[in-house]
């Protein structure tokens, strides 16, 4: 157990009172937009530091952990209903001490606090509430909680008393339900079974489509496990996964237009602003017509990317065109003025989800006049639902809806019919300049201003591959300014360290797994745009960092540098909204070790993905970026996981032998198992039955292999795992042997060894 929490800021500035606030609280230093949100609650708020738990420990009271984000509605809700309640804030001050973290800034707290507030309460959510014990083990947890009762849902006030009761009446029981949520969040991270010795990455690939294609909705477009229904996320890796699919010859003709059917709807769809261009978060409905209206710098990179390709590989217009118009949105809206990106902006205007994005008919036949007619006949409201927990003075009007296109116009989703539909939309261009003008002079939803490394890392990929498959130099340009922004503002060149967040000039937070792995692809994304040779040198100076700093002695990868840092070390489960630390990383070194042949960064992807495999052999829908990866980096078809030993000094030391007794104990099978980089002479290995005698030995075809260390030209050898099998005289239910065998490697052959073998039937 760490003695302090991770990330500390050893210089903050001492808190104090600004004028024009009744309230403010140590976060009016923070070098951070989400707690600035909160700076003027009553509640006592710390930033994630020593001084908070200190100051549990030394009053003995229990900590209370507020988990959200600066663009997350449900955050703003509590806000304003909780934290900036005076009572329920003299509740929150006098018996707990209370901390306020944003997942974008520590996204390694956010991650063991959401899977422990899942073991807690069966589900997940922002804003994250976690009630911890002075080990920061948690004893209670749960999403949103009401200002008061609502139903069978205990009011805010009830739960802080119940659990400040618990605290003083029943420390041992709280703590003995502490350690048993510790122990399922140390267990969750261990590996819990082995890794397959050998790997097929197409064969993943292709089992990840069989499961895209179980759960698609081929009427409406998405992927989902439930019932279709809503809601419905982009999901940019996994459409990434099945594109390479596509670019294999490999995506089934029924799924390829699954997979158009859902780019069309979310091109479509209310999901995407009509209007500015780029996506929503995602669509509340299954139709993908309303959204929940934040929008992600990350979502926005990956799904230009999605879009550029799909254009380039689908021979699809209208991709070219929302690939455009994305674009167009991450230059406008989303760009820094030193060329790097923001981070996200918000659902709501005003307390109102959604106010400055909906329109009614009648607003839109007051802005246009008589030329609504051929927008109409575009496009149509989507009906949003009432928000029944607004609280600001902005209402939306009655018949409030998100424009989005009508389905029907692409009914056909031929090229010919995108061209058709691209025509009509360029002859409404003007008049959705003007709606757009007139939007933009509504109260706008606030910007996270913060730049996150790996998001810009995503926005660099995706500006570079619409550069390529757009012929556009103005991406291509954009990139590089992207790029020698988050180079100069959040790389150490003296102590090669990353950092992971920059907000107001102010570089902060240790970088991540996933900021050096994603930042290290951008620069190779910049490397095949424009051929400089500095870009290559920076990858593999992120490279090596990475290695440094986030591998175990095992090979395995964490996502953050301290591994001591919280109670659990965090693990990667999958690919998510992006792809993860770990297929990041697996996925740079080794297009590093394809450029370059560096044998040590191979060796480390091929350690890394042994840690993770026998999870993606299970289920490889959850590592779409990852199968991804090692479809486009992998130097063979087939990879070898089996460890490798330091020094082999005899054929025992590079080669295994497991035994099983077949057709009814009449064959005895042995499977070889012959390390990387190593052949077995397939004319020296015999084996020898200690009790009984073989009838027949049958060895696989060998393959012809020269031996340049030897004059005896080529030898007949084996590779990888060799099945031989041994016919035996009469049927039996255990027997035992042994195998002489001699490996050689490409310099020499090792000494002959003997491996015995036991099996029972």
């Amino acid at each position: 157990m760490p003695n302090k929490p991770p990330h500390q800021q050893p210089h903050q500035a001492p808190h104090r009172q600004p004028t024009g606030h009744a309230y403010s609280n140590r976060l009016i230093d923070s070098a951070n937009p989400y707690l600035l949100l909160h700076a003027h609650n009553p509640v006592d708020w710390y930033p994630w530091g020593d001084e908070a738990l200190a100051r549990a420990r030394s009053e003995d009271k229990p900590i209370f952990l507020s988990v959200g984000y600066s663009t997350c509605y449900w955050c703003h809700v509590a806000e304003r209903l909780i934290y900036a309640d005076p009572d329920i804030a003299a509740l929150m001050n006098r018996w707990f001490v209370n901390i306020k973290v944003d997942r974008e800034q520590y996204p390694d707290i956010d991650h063991l606090y959401m899977l422990a507030t899942e073991l807690i309460a069966g589900h997940g959510g922002w804003p994250n509430n976690v009630f911890l014990n002075h080990e920061l083990k948690p004893f209670y947890a749960g999403s949103y909680f009401p200002p008061c009762d609502a139903g069978e849902r205990p009011g805010f006030g009830r739960v802080l008393a119940q659990l400040h009761q618990a605290w003083l009446q029943q420390r041992p029981r709280l703590n003995a339900y502490a350690e048993l949520i510790y122990d399922a969040l140390r267990d969750y991270g261990e590996q819990r079974s082995p890794a397959p010795a050998r790997v097929t990455p197409q064969t993943w690939l292709t089992r990840l489509v069989a499961a895209t294609s179980a759960v698609g909705d081929r009427r409406l477009g998405g992927y989902s496990s439930g019932d279709g229904s809503g809601p419905k996320f982009p999901q940019p890796p996994l459409l990434l996964a099945l594109l390479q699919s596509d670019a294999n010859g490999t995506l089934p003709g029924g799924d390829r237009q699954l997979l158009q059917t859902t780019l069309n709807a979310m091109a479509l769809g209310g999901l995407c602003d009509q209007l500015a261009g780029g996506f929503h978060r995602y669509s509340t409905d299954a139709q993908w017509s309303v959204p929940h209206f934040e929008k992600m710098l990350y979502d926005n990179a990956q799904l230009l990317q999605v879009y550029a390709r799909a254009h380039a590989q689908l021979n699809a217009p209208l991709y070219r065109h929302v690939a455009e118009q994305t674009a167009q949105y991450l230059l406008t809206d989303m760009c820094a003025e030193d060329g790097s990106f923001f981070t996200a902006q918000d659902a709501e205007t005003d307390g109102c989800e959604g106010a400055s994005y909906v329109w009614t008919e009648a607003q839109l036949r007051a802005a246009l006049g008589a030329d609504a007619e051929p927008l109409l006949e575009l496009y149509q409201l989507a009906p949003l639902p009432p928000d029944p927990v607004a609280t600001g003075h902005t209402a939306l009007a009655a018949g409030a809806g998100v424009l989005r296109l009508r389905p029907e116009l692409l009914s056909d989703g031929s090229s010919e019919a995108q061209q058709q539909l691209l025509a009509r939309l360029a002859a409404v261009a003007p008049l959705r300049e003007r709606l757009l003008a007139l939007r933009n002079r509504r109260p706008q939803p606030l910007r996270d201003d913060k730049r996150i490394t790996a998001f810009n890392a995503l926005t660099i990929i995706g500006l570079c591959e619409a550069a390529q498959a757009l012929d556009s130099a103005q991406y291509r340009h954009a990139a590089r300014r992207a790029a020698t922004a988050i180079w100069a503002s959040a790389f150490e060149p003296q102590s090669g360290e990353l950092h992971h967040a920059v907000f107001r000039g102010h570089a902060q937070t240790p970088g991540y797994l996933d900021d050096y792995a994603l930042l290290g692809q951008a620069m190779l994304a910049l490397l095949d745009a424009d051929g400089d040779p500095q870009w290559l040198q920076r990858a593999a100076l992120l490279a090596d960092a990475l290695l440094a700093r986030f591998r175990d002695r095992d090979g395995r990868l964490r996502c953050n540098a301290d591994a001591a840092a919280l109670p659990v070390v965090p693990r990667d489960s999958g690919d998510q909204t992006q792809p993860s630390g770990t297929s990041a990383a697996i996925g740079l070194l080794l297009a590093l070790a394809a450029i370059g042949g560096n044998r040590r960064y191979l060796d480390a992807a091929l350690q890394a993905l042994r840690h993770v495999a026998a999870e993606v052999e299970r289920q490889p829908l959850a590592w779409p970026s990852l199968v991804t990866a090692l479809v486009r980096h992998a130097p063979a078809s087939s990879l070898s996981l089996a460890p490798k030993p330091a020094a082999a000094r005899n054929s025992a030391d590079v080669l295994t032998v497991n035994a099983a007794l077949t057709d009814k104990g009449e064959r005895l099978r042995l499977e070889l198992d012959i390390a990387e980089g190593y052949y077995l002479r397939a004319d020296t290995t015999t084996v020898r039955l200690a009790d009984r005698t073989a009838k027949a030995l049958h060895k696989p075809p060998a393959q012809q292999r020269r031996a340049p260390f030897s004059d005896e030209g080529k030898m007949a050898v084996y590779s990888g795992k060799v099945v031989i099998e041994v016919e035996l005289d009469a049927p039996a239910s255990a027997t035992q042997g042994e195998l002489s065998a001699q490996v050689c490697s490409e310099a020499a052959c090792l000494a002959p060894s003997v491996l015995r073998f036991a099996v029972g039937r």
